[in-house]
């Protein structure tokens, strides 16, 4: 016999048998777990917030501990463990889907009379006696009002909703938020499952062979101390997570890779994007960088060409970026001003807040001809007749530089000016792995072969054009010796 508890008319419970409604009699009542007291008499014992009956209704316990291996300690990373709910399953009611804390959302409007709609999100606290209420399950909705805390009605486990916010319903009429991927049960949800993160310390909650920067994947959240399991990229000394996984909770880590941490030691791996500053294109924190003109933010020991590193961003002004140039040393630090990341400090003396448009992208060729280093686009000119074997390439002639190869850090791949005989790489670049040449226009030289190309032939100043002013400039040094 199932027990319709909710929707009936005011003084009056339905039983239903089969597909017949009959009115029940007055002492055969059903009690609705929505309204005070079930709307039995007598009341069932109301304690006070500070009563030792009350503190032990709604005290869960959940694992504590740290990430012990080997079945050391009693914490979630306790490997080979059996997995425990400490009294937190909901274990008597929908098949022991839930566990107390876990997110759920409604699958439908109004459920049961409830005001919440489809897509509304809440916590799990607890299951009523299967026995009396079979199929319901207490939420404590998210932005609820009008509910209650439970009307002492809970059983798995022993507990209560914030006043107001509780609400039963069935458990068909809930899912795992977020689809099951979001990890909102800890950190403040600011986590999803898949989300890439990188440790902020050296041994993360203990763990030997996880160091600051090192990265991994999100998988889960857990009732317990530490609280988010990563996947750790290379690990092979943790565990898959022990079967704490609770929101989402039919998730696994990589059998060795897994380890539960504390919020506080990781922080997402694209979270150095300079996101408040220069969009579009905008930068990312490590980002490197060259200076587009000479004394940018108004240093006049920054030259066009001379390199730095993004360090952060700031809101009030969304067209400034902090970098830390390479062998610079009159600036500063950034002056604690950072806003994106927050934390952002550049290395003391070498500091300097420039504009978004006086600065650009440096693609670093960093496994080729360093020194002096050269950088994917840069303009270079053959500095010898015949540069890596082809007759079709002279002194003097210039290209672009396309890649660098790790196998053989003297070389580069150019892709010259007006050359047709060459190829295009052969996809044999390394650094960036992605660099093609147009067909035909590239060659592969030696360093020592190539040097980088002053601009237009007579462009004395650099400018990009030949004019007037390069006349004059040679005009002034006509004459010169050496």
């Amino acid at each position: 016999m199932n027990k319709k508890l909710f929707g009936c008319a005011t003084g009056v419970a339905i039983l239903t048998v089969g597909a017949l409604c009959v009115p029940a009699s007055a002492d055969d009542k059903s009690p609705d777990l929505n309204l005070a007291n079930g709307g039995l008499t007598p009341a069932p014992v109301v304690h006070t917030q500070n009563e030792p009956a009350a503190a032990e209704a709604t005290a869960t316990t959940t694992p504590t501990g740290t990430n012990a291996v080997a079945g050391e300690g009693d914490g979630p990373n306790a490997r080979g463990t059996t997995p425990t709910d400490g009294g937190s399953a909901v274990d008597c009611q929908c098949g022991g889907t839930w566990n107390a804390g876990d997110r759920v959302e409604a699958l439908v409007d109004n459920p049961q009379g409830g005001d919440m709609l489809t897509g509304d999100q809440g916590t799990v606290i607890c299951g009523p006696d299967p026995a009396t209420f079979p199929g319901f399950i207490l939420i404590e909705w998210d932005d609820y009002t009008t509910g209650h805390d439970g009307n002492g009605f809970c059983l798995c486990p022993a507990g209560s909703a914030t006043p107001g916010a509780g609400w039963y319903v069935l458990c068909e009429e809930i899912g795992p938020a977020d689809g099951g991927g979001g990890v909102d049960c800890v950190c403040d949800a600011q986590y999803n499952e898949g989300d890439r993160v990188r440790a902020t310390v050296d041994n993360p909650s203990g763990q030997a062979d996880v160091f600051a920067g090192d990265e991994g994947t999100v998988i889960c959240g857990a009732n317990g101390t530490p609280p988010i399991l990563i996947e750790w990229d290379g690990l092979a000394s943790g565990h898959d997570g022990n079967g704490f996984c609770r929101c989402p909770g039919d998730v696994v880590a990589a059998d060795g890779a897994g380890w539960y941490v504390d919020c506080t030691e990781i922080e997402a791996a694209t979270g150095g994007g300079v996101l408040c500053t220069c969009d579009p294109p905008g930068y990312e924190e490590g980002d490197r960088v060259a200076a587009a003109i000479d004394n940018p933010g108004g240093t006049p020991d920054i030259l066009a060409g001379d390199l730095g590193t993004i360090i952060c961003g700031r809101f009030f002004a969304p067209d400034l970026l902090l970098v830390e140039f390479d062998d610079f040393t009159t600036g500063h630090d950034g002056f604690g001003a950072c806003d994106c990341p927050a934390d952002g400090v550049a290395a003391s003396g070498q500091g300097w807040y420039v504009f978004c448009d006086e600065i650009e992208a440096a693609a670093d060729v960093l496994c080729t001809c360093d020194p002096p280093g050269y950088f994917e686009g840069d303009r270079v000119a053959a500095a010898i007749d015949n540069p890596g074997g082809t007759p079709d390439i002279l002194e003097g002639d210039q290209g672009t530089v396309i890649c660098g190869r790790f196998f053989a850090p003297d070389l580069l791949l150019v892709e010259f000016d007006d050359f047709t005989t060459g190829h295009d790489g052969f996809g044999a670049c390394d650094c960036p792995a992605d660099g093609v040449a147009a067909a035909g226009q590239g060659w592969y030289v030696f360093c020592d072969e190539i040097e980088l190309a002053t601009g237009c032939v007579g462009d004395v100043d650099g400018d990009g054009d030949v004019d007037f002013v390069d006349l004059l400039l040679v005009l002034a040094n006509f004459g010169c010796g050496g």
